[in-house]
């Protein structure tokens, strides 16, 4: 976010901590009230209540409210903050963009799973401590049982909801936050790119609480942090975003149509060698990104300029 002249880059930093502190603890209260006021579940079986296939409804509505709360309704507050007259521009929402950008980011997406499944293959040959195995293996199926229950789909119009809650909604907030505020905002801070994105990126991993797929949203974020930088457009961002959420819960429809929806068959692996396939294939589409976008960009500046001066 650029222009912020009268908030130093800590302050920017400290605004949007306590706005997402703030949107996390009005979010719970939130999506508590509903799930007590109009699906009649007591607090204290509020865990689990919503886990039930009965109540799936209701576990899609609590994850949309808090994802809203924490992170849309803060990126949009904190570009009102900087006083900016143009929020959503500011946050990347532009008309600078090409289909042969598009195009690319698909292709980025396709080959960021393989790498992605790679570094998942990688992540869990990390060694760590008996104890600490038994730590993240409970935290990670706790988070698949959440995953599961919100992927609960039986037919079409459930898939269709689904890819709306799990992969659009999550798409376009997450990006707000992180890439339209957090990154630049550290990128400030460390007065280089790759710092900034990698920081960035390190938080977005950090707040799925998923060590076994720790490095596996970190390269996301990488990627993501360096399209948008390049392209300065936050919709090729939420494209990848929801290429790899969609196809992640098309798995799951897949394999919970087919009865085999588990732990076991949602962390299944590539082979290490596609990881390298799809380096290189990336390595290649960001050079061609990045000169495709530095073309987007100026002809998008020009346009902006002769609007300016009619």
């Amino acid at each position: 976010m650029q222009g912020t002249q009268n908030w130093t880059p800590w302050m920017q930093l400290a605004i949007l901590l306590m706005l997402c502190g703030a949107g996390l603890i009005f979010g719970s209260f939130i999506s508590a009230g509903i799930a007590i006021l109009f699906y009649q579940i007591p607090f204290d079986q509020l865990s689990e209540s919503i886990l039930k296939p009965k109540n799936v409804s209701l576990l899609q509505t609590m994850q949309f409210v808090s994802s809203f709360f924490t992170m849309a309704l803060p990126a949009l507050v904190f570009g009102l903050i900087m006083k900016k007259k143009d929020v959503l521009g500011q946050l990347g929402f532009n008309r600078a963009i090409s289909g042969k950008q598009f195009f690319i980011v698909v292709l980025m997406a396709i080959a960021g799973l393989f790498i992605g499944s790679t570094l998942a293959e990688l992540n869990s040959m990390i060694p760590i401590s008996e104890n600490a195995t038994k730590f993240f293996q409970q935290l990670e199926n706790q988070y698949n049982e959440q995953v599961f229950a919100l992927a609960n789909m039986k037919t079409y119009a459930d898939l269709l909801v689904s890819l709306l809650v799990l992969a659009l909604a999550p798409a376009i907030m997450e990006e707000m936050l992180f890439r339209g505020c957090f990154q630049p905002v550290f990128i400030q801070l460390s007065k280089n790119i790759f710092t900034g994105i990698l920081i960035t990126s390190i938080l977005f991993s950090a707040i799925h609480f998923s060590f076994y797929g720790f490095l596996t949203r970190l390269f996301l974020g990488m990627l993501l942090g360096f399209v948008y930088y390049l392209s300065k457009n936050l919709w090729l961002n939420i494209s990848i975003h929801f290429l790899n959420n969609a196809i992640a819960v098309a798995q799951m429809y897949a394999l919970s149509k087919a009865g085999m929806l588990n732990n076991d068959t949602i962390n299944e692996h590539m082979p290490l060698y596609y990881g390298l396939i799809g380096v290189v294939t990336l390595a290649m589409l960001f050079y061609n990104f990045r000169k495709e976008s530095q073309l987007v960009i100026a002809k998008y500046q020009i346009m902006k300029n002769k609007n300016l001066n009619e």
